[in-house]
């Protein structure tokens, strides 16, 4: 279980599903020392903090799913566009 944890990296976006919600976030730090993984939502601020061993238990569980990084950065792109187009019509 904790080896899907280990291959989880620094600038990863995931999926949080709490009480059926769900919220998109950032690993933004994994301190080795104390074997946190720190989650932040797109503003930066903090959204969650696991150890080591309650990721790789919510990864498991589906609490907390990957987000194809490839998939985020086309949307972010798509976006850019529209909103340049849409700045030159005006």
């Amino acid at each position: 279980m904790a080896g899907t944890a280990d291959g989880l990296r620094v600038g990863s976006w995931v999926e949080l599903t709490r009480d059926g919600n769900k919220t998109r976030c950032k690993l933004a730090a994994f301190i080795k020392a104390t074997g946190k993984y720190i989650f932040v939502n797109r503003s930066g601020a903090k959204v969650a903090e696991y150890q080591r061993e309650n990721l790789a238990l919510a990864l498991a569980a589906d609490e907390i799913s990957m987000l194809d990084d490839g998939l985020i950065f086309d949307r972010a792109l798509e976006s850019i566009i529209d909103n340049l187009r849409s700045s030159r019509k005006d």
